[in-house]
């Protein structure tokens, strides 16, 4: 909070990252999660007038939208183009499980249980860690890093994924 207004402000960089993200700083509202302990913590901020008004943007899956058009492979496009939420398309392809229930993991009135629930938002944190590493030129060893899994896992994944996307590979 600001001594001065007692309200939070944050720095904005339109080359702090070498991504091509905007990125902010002293505050970094950035890195704000979706939810915490249930609670969805972006509700917290409120602008304190209608002098102001508070933006949540996102890319929405740039980097997928962007490769799936290089790639043009044809499952791609057609989820894009329904409308799906490409983390849980790949998620229920990769792991086999419908793509429904992904989509349901936040509903508690879902009927899915609550391991159920929890499960299905770890594969598909993990796969979005692993289409956005390969993207960006990860390794099998990096991306086993970066979901905890072994060496040998994380290239069984890039594998599974390049045998059922072959336009993934090609692309890259």
């Amino acid at each position: 909070l600001s001594r001065r207004d007692g309200v939070i402000h944050t720095s904005f960089h339109l080359n702090g990252t070498g991504t091509g993200r905007l990125s902010s700083s002293d505050m970094n509202l950035q890195n704000v999660p979706k939810k915490l302990a249930g609670y969805n913590l972006k509700k917290l901020f409120i602008a304190d007038s209608s002098d102001y008004v508070i933006v949540n943007a996102d890319y929405k899956g740039a980097e997928v939208r962007v490769f799936t058009a290089y790639a043009r492979d044809p499952a791609l496009i057609k989820a894009l183009n329904e409308g799906l939420d490409m983390h849980s398309f790949f998620a229920a392809k990769v792991f086999g499980h419908p793509y429904e229930d992904f989509e349901n993991r936040d509903n508690e009135a879902s009927g899915l249980s609550k391991e159920y629930r929890d499960l299905l938002g770890k594969l598909r944190t993990q796969i979005k860690r692993v289409v956005f590493g390969i993207l960006y030129g990860a390794g099998e060893g990096k991306i086993a890093e970066t979901i905890g899994v072994t060496k040998e896992d994380g290239k069984a994944l890039i594998e599974l994924l390049f045998t059922m996307f072959p336009a993934i590979k090609d692309y890259i």
